[in-house]
This record gives structure tokens, sequence and C-alpha cells, in this order.
């Protein structure tokens, strides 16, 4: 694995074929993430339903020993907005998921990516997000919040906030929030089009694409692949 630890993705991919999509998301990547398998029905849906991914097995052999790595499952809140549970069941299906996906999963650290598009419509998922950390100890639970939402909450409930960068406001404008969710050593993934979305990059900060890439093309996957290795450059030499 690379040293760098800096440029990641959040889930989907646009390739059909596992060899292709595994490939990108993690030799490609310096922190590995298990590709969602957008292009093939592989929806936020679908994984919620089934409990894991299509590339699962193979992204836990191919990631053996390595010091970080992402597991991007649905959170519990949009498994309820999509009635796929309901809202008293949800964290028990991510608990399940997350355990079953930490099974075997070699790593030095993982982090458990919630996907949760909606999280701005709901304000009382801090309990739950409580509940699956303290339920799942050795990996650390993530948000990637990508809609508007509430950041100074996210940073108040999670220890790793991943969100859109280049749309939405700067997030270290809540001040007391950030100092706070700083000195908690809270991580940001940073969703970005280019270094101007990065405002304040800290150790064990990474960054991403604003979102997932499963509705894009093969050819601008690559394109971003390279956006982000001269943004970590860049930010490397600061």
């Amino acid at each position: 694995m690379n040293e760098r630890n800096i440029i990641t993705g959040i889930g989907s991919v646009p390739f059909r074929m596992p060899a292709s999509a595994l490939k990108y998301a993690i030799k490609e990547h310096d922190v590995p993430y298990c590709p969602e398998m957008y292009k093939i029905g592989e929806t936020l849906e679908a994984i919620a339903e089934k409990g894991t991914l299509l590339c699962a097995e193979e992204f836990k052999r191919s990631v053996y020993g390595a010091d970080l790595a992402i597991v991007p499952l649905p959170g519990p809140v949009v498994m309820w907005q999509r009635k796929i549970c309901e809202l008293e069941q949800a964290p028990l299906k991510v608990y399940a998921a997350a355990k079953n996906f930490l099974s075997c999963l070699d790593v030095g650290k993982a982090i458990i990516l919630l996907s949760e598009p909606g999280l701005g419509e709901f304000d009382d998922y801090p309990p739950m997000m409580d509940e699956l950390s303290s339920e799942l100890p050795d990996a650390l639970v993530a948000v990637h919040a990508c809609g508007v939402t509430d950041l100074e909450k996210l940073m108040n409930t999670v220890k790793c906030v991943s969100y859109n960068a280049h749309l939405h406001f700067d997030i270290t404008q809540h001040k007391e929030a950030y100092a706070d969710f700083r000195e908690r050593g809270g991580i940001i993934i940073w969703g970005i089009e280019g270094i101007k979305d990065v405002k304040d990059f800290r150790s064990g900060d990474m960054i991403s694409w604003t979102c997932g890439l499963g509705t894009y093309t093969p050819d601008f996957a690559w394109d971003v692949k390279y956006m982000l290795d001269r943004t970590a450059d860049e930010l490397l030499r600061k």
C-alpha cells in the first residue's frame, strides 16, 4: 500500500466488471475502499437488502495488511427514508452488515463510512450513531453527507465527517464545533473538485471526489483520479 494516505473514494464506481472496479478503488487510491457496482444495480437499496457488497470478499483479500481501508455502507437514516426497513430496525441492519464485512478484514484500521444523503431532513440521528460507534469499537464509524446537512451537529456526533466541500459552505466556519471536533482527533474526508475546496487539511484527513462516481463514465473517473493526485501533491508541499 502507498505511504501517502490522502486519496480515497466514497463508494460507487462507473465500472461494470468487478476486476476493473477493484483495480480502480484499491490500486489507484492511497486509502482503498470497497467499490459499489452501481452500473449493474448495486444501489444503496440493494446493498441494504443484501447486507453486503458484491466485491466484499475479493476486497478483503486484496487489502490484507493495509494500514487503513474504507467500507462504504448505507446508513440507518437512508434505510428508513427509502423504506427499506422501519427506523427502529435500521441500526441493527447497519450493525449486522458492518460486522459481516469486518469479519476477516485484516487491516490496521477500518472506517465504516455510512452514506446519508438525506441527513439534513432528519434531526434525531445522533443516538443511533453513538450506539453504532460503541457497538463497533474495532472500527471508526464515519458519515458521508453529500446533501445539505447540519455540519455542526454532525461534527458533534461522529469522529470522521465526509462531505461535499465544493457545493456546501466552509465547515471551518462553525468555529466552536470545528475546534472541538479537531481537539477530539476529528478527521475530515474533503469531497472536492479542486484544491480550493480544501479549507484546512490536517494530518489524518483525506480527499475524495464530492460523492460516488457511479453515475459517471470510466474516463471521468480517471480524470478525477488525476485531479486528486495533483491536489494531494500540492497539499504535501504546503
